[in-house]
């Protein structure tokens, strides 16, 4: 699942930056615009470090959920991750096949609860280091409280608030 030798180095932002043109002002001011950008910068970061190539980072959301969150169903984890019915039955397929989830009777019968096993618990854990080597990459220019803001915001964008976030982005808890 992780490359032992990665597949195409990731591009530093140095070599990144010699290859892209400057985004004009008047796009800079749209924060939307500025997320989808950054969306694409992290997605294209992981797929080179992911093996198989079919491997993407709802890949890894799924399977996380799926690991922490055992027996839940094929519907409920693609609500968790905001992943239409459509996409998400692809990807539980593509981590069955892969041996890295098992699908089991629910106990009414009719729906089927997702568990990891052993041998994607195993990737997991080599994923989550990839995937903290990849945000260390990104984010290698904010400070620490830089990086605790942003990933306040986007929980606060989300819905999601953590504990101590309000106290972080300056509001009472």
């Amino acid at each position: 699942m992780v490359r032992s030798a990665v597949r195409a180095p990731v591009p530093s932002r140095e070599h990144e930056a010699e290859h892209v043109l400057p985004l004009p002002e008047s796009l800079l001011v749209w924060p939307g615009f500025l997320l989808a950008q950054a969306a694409q910068a992290v997605q294209r970061h992981a797929e080179a470090l992911f093996e198989p190539d079919w491997f993407t980072l709802r890949h890894f959301g799924v399977l996380t959920v799926i690991h922490d969150e055992p027996r839940l169903s094929q519907r409920r984890i693609g609500a968790a991750v905001r992943i239409d019915r459509t996409t998400i039955v692809a990807i539980v397929d593509d981590l069955e096949t892969a041996g890295l989830i098992e699908r089991r009777r629910g106990p009414d019968r009719r729906s089927y609860e997702l568990h990891a096993t052993e041998l994607g618990a195993k990737r997991l854990r080599e994923l989550r280091k990839v995937v903290e080597a990849l945000h260390e990459e990104l984010l290698a220019g904010l400070t620490p409280d830089q990086r605790a803001s942003l990933a306040a915001l986007l929980r606060l964008m989300l819905h999601q608030p953590a504990r101590g976030d309000a106290e972080l982005l300056g509001g009472k808890g």
